[in-house]
């Protein structure tokens, strides 16, 4: 097996960074939240962690999906940043609807936050062929895909 070169992974680095910037931004978020949420364990002084994270839990999958959709559509950047924008602004308002504890909230934030998350994992699969008649193309899509 071939280790890839210094080169290719600043490449590779480059092409992801600038294909999914807000994908970025989010996961890094995320990342951020649950070191809080490790480290004030004991504590429990960071809840505000758990909201970020439940968040970005679910912004990940969405904005991939919106950009998946707007390059198979050839949507303008313009657009398909729009969009992403407006999505995590909802998720901004959905992580202001969490419960302030959440490790003492009821399990009903946990449920729905889960299945949330499938629906946007599953938004990811069907978004670029949404409204589309290309049956192959989305079962190859979704094997690569998996």
């Amino acid at each position: 097996m071939k280790l890839p070169s210094i080169q290719e992974i600043i490449h590779g680095a480059v092409w992801t960074l600038r294909r999914f910037p807000l994908v970025l931004v989010v996961a890094t978020a995320g990342t951020f939240a649950a070191l809080v949420l490790i480290e004030n364990e004991a504590t429990g002084g960071a809840d505000w962690a758990f909201r970020v994270l439940f968040a970005a839990l679910l912004g990940v999958p969405m904005v991939i999906g919106v950009i998946l959709m707007g390059e198979k559509r050839r949507w303008p950047p313009g657009r398909t940043l729009g969009l992403q924008l407006a999505g995590l602004a909802l998720l901004v308002v959905y992580a202001l609807t969490l419960p302030a504890n959440l490790a003492n909230a009821p399990n009903v934030h946990v449920i729905r936050q889960f299945m949330l998350v499938v629906g946007m994992h599953l938004f990811v699969a069907v978004a670029p062929w949404l409204g589309r008649g290309e049956m192959n193309g989305f079962w190859q899509f979704n094997k690569t895909l998996f």
